[in-house]
């Protein structure tokens, strides 16, 4: 069980981080697509842009290392139903054409139901994540005395997590290639 949590906490934290990153990069198009959802006045949207980057980058670092894991869980969890949320929104107001503006390894599609059920999934393993001693790998736990948290293990899991985080990230490029490609017919 130590294994699995760890493996879904550096998952996570990968999707959290690279979507901080994309959202650096990318500051105009981001603002663009939160502007899209036409849920914030005009004179919030450049601040809270500002928010959910340091936000996503804040917490997929600490998920990362396994720094404040409760709080930051909580917080996670909260970031992700905000998103599903503002998604759910519009896609019940019927306005889809809009990136979700997710960003990083998950890369940006069209709102849909896939969207809300893939956000309602992170909710469920962040919730897995708070109720499971995951102590597992993590610089709590270091701080705490446990210094017998790192084994092997833990490198074999960061490595599953990326190969799985790849894999996935490959697989939205070929989907995306694809429709390029059909774009020519």
């Amino acid at each position: 069980m130590d294994q699995f949590s760890f493996y879904l906490r550096i998952l996570i934290s990968f999707v959290l981080f690279s979507s901080g990153v994309t959202h650096i990069i990318n500051k105009q198009k981001f603002i663009y697509t939160v502007r899209s959802y036409k849920i914030l006045p005009q004179l919030l949207i450049k601040p809270t842009t500002f928010l959910i980057t340091c936000v996503e980058l804040i917490l997929g670092g600490f998920l990362a290392i396994g720094l404040l894991q409760k709080y930051t869980i909580i917080l996670a969890i909260i970031l992700f139903t905000c998103f599903t949320i503002t998604i759910l929104i519009n896609v019940i107001r019927g306005n889809r054409n809009i990136d979700c503006g997710c960003g990083g390894i998950l890369g940006d599609q069209q709102i849909s139901w896939k969207i809300i059920i893939r956000n309602l999934l992170f909710v469920c393993a962040l919730s897995f994540l708070s109720a499971v001693d995951i102590s597992y790998s993590s610089v709590d736990s270091l701080i705490l005395g446990n210094e017998e948290t790192f084994d092997s293990y833990s490198f074999l899991v960061i490595f599953l997590a990326i190969s799985t985080l790849f894999i996935f990230s490959t697989y939205t490029n070929l989907l995306k290639i694809k429709n390029k490609l059909l774009e020519f017919k």
